[in-house]
């Protein structure tokens, strides 16, 4: 930062188009690690930057079509190997919501998103639901407006209070800055968003576990119905083998007649 002035000065990095045997792919990598990082730090050393700032900052760094293309599988992989195999590239799931949130945790946010608690009820989540939303793991459909990401920064990731953000966030209804009631408005359309995602990933999870149990004992209920015919068809099989076969049934009427003679003679 220069001490007259007071600006910033920043290296801009672009890769070049490839032309070599060599990994072409680190930029979007850096990009991803960089992001992790800066959002990491903003609760600590980035903490006194303007929301608005930070915001642009991160909206500026987030992964775009262009490294997310089905087709463009060196990136993915340049990516997930220098940034870990669940990155921006991958929504979060039911497992690792399950991780960060408990139900307790799911049911508080609901709760707010409803009307039905004061925003304070939430503030320890505050840090989790921004964290998980900049680095992408909600997925594409889940978007927020300039204001409400603004917003989320500022609660979520750098802890900064209500009246700080009404000042700071001024500049964006044309200032004057923003009553408190009207902040707390946009943000709560911002958590009601998150709701509704957190929402749908544990409802799909449950649907999948319960169409898995059904799959699972239709097929343990054909093993035992397939195997309860046979032995019912082997036994009839005796049965008529028995009956046609000749002899049997003269062998079974002498067995009938030495027992009962064995009981006269018992008898006498």
């Amino acid at each position: 930062t220069n001490e007259l002035t007071g600006e910033h000065s920043c290296i801009m990095i672009r890769s070049l188009p490839r032309r070599s045997g060599f990994d072409d792919a680190w930029l979007p990598a850096f990009c991803a690690d960089a992001r992790r990082r800066i959002i990491s730090l903003l609760s600590g050393p980035f903490r006194r930057m303007e929301v608005q700032t930070v915001a642009r900052l991160l909206e500026q760094s987030a992964p775009n079509d262009q490294y997310l293309k089905e087709g463009n599988e060196e990136t993915q992989a340049a990516i997930t190997k220098r940034s870990g195999k669940k990155t921006e590239l991958s929504e979060i799931t039911n497992d690792e919501l399950e991780f960060y949130l408990t139900p307790h945790d799911m049911k508080r946010i609901e709760l707010y998103s409803r009307n039905l608690c004061d925003y304070h009820l939430i503030a320890d989540l505050l840090p989790i639901l921004a964290r998980m939303y900049f680095l992408g793991r909600f997925g594409n459909d889940t978007k927020l407006s300039n204001l409400q990401a603004a917003l989320l920064c500022g609660l979520g990731l750098q802890q900064k209070s209500i009246d700080d953000l009404t000042n700071e966030l001024g500049s964006i209804s044309g200032g004057g800055g923003l009553p408190s009631n009207q902040i707390l408005a946009m943000f709560h359309k911002s958590i009601r968003k998150m709701s509704l995602k957190i929402d749908a990933i544990c409802m799909n999870a449950l649907t999948s576990n319960e169409s898995k149990e059904v799959v699972k004992q239709l097929d343990q209920m054909k093993d035992v119905t397939e195997k309860t015919l046979a032995e019912d068809a082997e036994e009839g099989a005796q049965e008529i083998i028995k009956m046609l076969t000749p002899g049997s049934s003269k062998e079974a009427s002498k067995k009938r007649k030495a027992k009962s003679s064995s009981k006269k003679k018992k008898k006498t």
